[in-house]
């Protein structure tokens, strides 16, 4: 039997980078790693609508700075950017106010080639059928 390998670990490092970045001691990795899975998932349930492509999560000292890549980054800024400050005061209370918080988004522009994108847009498109038509 072959071993199977990961096509994201083998491209991390040569043509990918790592989705968070900090350094972390061992009695503190594991606090640090469910923090990161923490974020991931609130940002990805709340943020569903906005074709959330990729989330970087880069760790300095006391400070988070978050990188949301979208199709629809206008979502997650909201009108004069009143959404992405509730947003970052949500990720302050879900992580504890013991960092400041920065959040940043951009859009993808290729959006065929994100499989997560297309996944949502297919979703949000097929909740939009009216009802007794049959969909593939």
């Amino acid at each position: 039997m072959g071993q199977k390998v990961s096509p994201h670990g083998l491209r991390v490092g040569v043509i990918k980078d790592w989705e968070s970045k900090w350094y972390a001691s061992d009695k503190d990795f594991g606090d640090n790693l469910v923090e990161d899975y923490k974020i991931r998932e609130f940002l990805k349930k709340r943020l569903f609508n906005s074709g959330i492509a990729s989330i970087e999560i880069e760790k300095k000292l006391n400070k988070v700075y978050i990188s949301l890549h979208a199709a629809k980054p206008g979502i997650i800024i909201g009108k004069g950017g009143a959404e992405i400050d509730k947003l970052r005061a949500d990720v302050e209370k879900l992580i504890g106010n013991t960092a400041d918080v920065f959040v940043y988004a951009s859009v993808v522009y290729k959006l065929l080639v994100k499989g997560s994108v297309v996944c949502n847009v297919k979703i949000i498109a097929h909740r939009r059928v009216p009802f007794g038509i049959n969909s593939v």
